[in-house]
């Protein structure tokens, strides 16, 4: 029972991620919303996950993971169910950072609940359920997605967390059981959390382009800096138990080419696929469940043959199958960028089955290399701070793959896009036009991506079983509990 509820609770925060996107053109209409207003409904709940999730994961380490998880449930429910009633875009925006929040706790615990339930022998195989079912609310987002709008309408897309959260919620009241802290008497790194939050929320609205006036956007880069260089500061105090360990990334080359490529990779997999969904509906005039049935071929392709890149890697370099599989996103998205106002169906989901291949190449083998890098006892924070690097690199993702699609197209452009004034054809053409860079974008960041790869094929043999440096000195042994025992799960 503890393993299905932490299934539900990683099926629904990337559930709710992908359903969204297909929602998205239709909100537009219906708000008359700017391309930037939907770029901050997918961004404010992305953020708040980056930058809240290790935190929650810290005060599940103090209060007890079922706590945590009950709230969690119940503020992703409750913001799910007042997101349907949105009236406005500015609304919208609130509930899906309170939607954001509750996501935060529920992936924060989740594998700590597997983890701490099944015995040793059986932590790799149980938490490797419990992330394909990520990856299945990964799938099924965009096919549900196209049904639910297409058939009830967008709000329905929120409506159908409340039954999924209220059962969910019941469960763990009922079977879940307290436990105690695990960190002991460490002094909880308010500050650095706090100094984390800031630093991304800054870093996303700056990047996305949503400052009206230049002296906005300095002095958002300026609290951004800021933020950034305080956060540094805060993580080398002693006392405290670090959200981030900085010297993993300072004294281990693997751990830190790794995480590296892995944000390379998240800024161009959220990215695109907005992208993607905007011009099938609004630019090909695709229905919502034929562009939900498009985009679920990336997505399927990537559960097929991702079990099969992770073996892989258990025999080949996790440096070169990871190098391999940012080269298929090259072609990929060099494909992608010469798609037009009329382009064919196969131009459009052939090269996505490819980023899908690409990401599956990528994804396993990169983080085996990365959780084998690093010493048994740190192996936990090496996943937190892997799952911060992915929920950062999605965020960045859509505001800079977003915000170049949107700085091609006039105030006001995007709007009249979604309300389908488009008889000219001009604005499905500044759209393309900025579609075609963000893609030839998100092909150098992930040609950046390979050489980063390459940096750990050479270290070590590459074969990421074993860390690539002496163990960090870090102070006393890390207490039992989330930072602890999750050695056996190579993903």
């Amino acid at each position: 029972m503890v393993l299905f509820i932490a299934c539900i609770a990683s099926f629904m925060a990337p559930f709710d991620s992908s359903i969204v996107n297909l929602a998205l053109p239709s909100i537009a209409k219906a708000f008359s919303a700017s391309f930037a207003d939907i770029i901050l409904i997918t961004t404010a709940y992305l953020v708040v996950i980056a930058s809240l999730q290790t935190t929650f994961g810290r005060v599940g380490d103090r209060s007890g993971m079922k706590p945590v998880l009950v709230i969690g449930v119940v503020v992703f429910t409750c913001g799910s169910f007042l997101a349907g009633l949105s009236g406005s875009v500015s609304q919208m925006i609130v509930f899906r950072i309170v939607q954001g929040a509750g996501a935060a706790m529920m992936s924060a615990v989740a594998g700590a609940l597997v983890v701490k339930a099944f015995p040793v022998a059986e932590r790799g195989r149980v938490l490797g359920i419990t992330l394909a079912s990520a990856y299945t609310g990964l799938t099924a987002g965009p096919a549900a997605g196209g049904v639910l709008v297409q058939v009830f309408g967008w709000r329905s897309i929120f409506y159908v967390n409340v039954p999924i959260g209220i059962a969910t919620a019941a469960l763990a009241v009922v079977y879940l059981s307290s436990e105690k802290a695990s960190i002991g008497e460490a002094r909880f790194d308010f500050p650095g959390a706090i100094a984390l939050t800031a630093f991304l929320v800054t870093m996303l609205l700056a990047l996305s382009g949503l400052a009206a006036y230049a002296w906005e956007t300095a002095l958002l880069v300026l609290s951004c800096m800021g933020s950034f260089a305080g956060f540094l500061l805060l993580e080398r105090r002693k006392g405290t138990v670090p959200l981030i360990d900085l010297r993993l990334f300072t004294q281990n080359r693997l751990f830190a080419a790794g995480n590296a490529t892995a944000l390379m990779n998240y800024i161009t997999a959220s990215g695109s696929l907005l992208v993607v969904s905007l011009y099938l509906q609004d630019v090909l005039g695709y229905s919502p469940v034929s562009a939900g049935l498009v985009l679920l071929v990336q997505p399927a392709v990537m559960v097929l043959t991702a079990p099969v890149a992770g073996a892989l890697s258990d025999k080949i370099s996790p440096g070169l199958l990871s190098a391999a599989g940012m080269f298929i996103k090259v072609l990929a998205f060099l494909a992608l960028s010469f798609l037009g106002v009329s382009s064919s169906g196969e131009s459009i989901w052939l090269p996505l089955m490819f980023l899908g291949l690409g990401h599956a190449l990528f994804s396993s083998p990169n983080s085996n290399s990365i959780m084998s890098s690093v010493p048994r006892d740190q192996i936990g924070l090496a996943s937190g701070t892997l799952g911060t690097v992915r929920s950062a690199g999605q965020s960045v993702g859509v505001a800079v793959l977003g915000g170049v699609v949107a700085a091609s197209m006039p105030a006001g452009a995007f709007a009249a896009l979604s309300g389908g004034s488009v008889a000219s054809g001009r604005t499905a053409q500044l759209f393309v036009t900025g579609m075609h860079y963000a893609f030839l974008l998100a092909a150098l960041l992930c040609a950046i991506g390979i050489l980063t790869s390459l940096v750990r094929a050479k270290t070590n043999g590459g074969t990421g079983r074993g860390p690539a440096s002496p163990p960090l000195r870090t102070g006393p042994a890390r207490p039992e509990g989330r930072d602890a025992g999750i050695g056996e799960n190579p993903i």
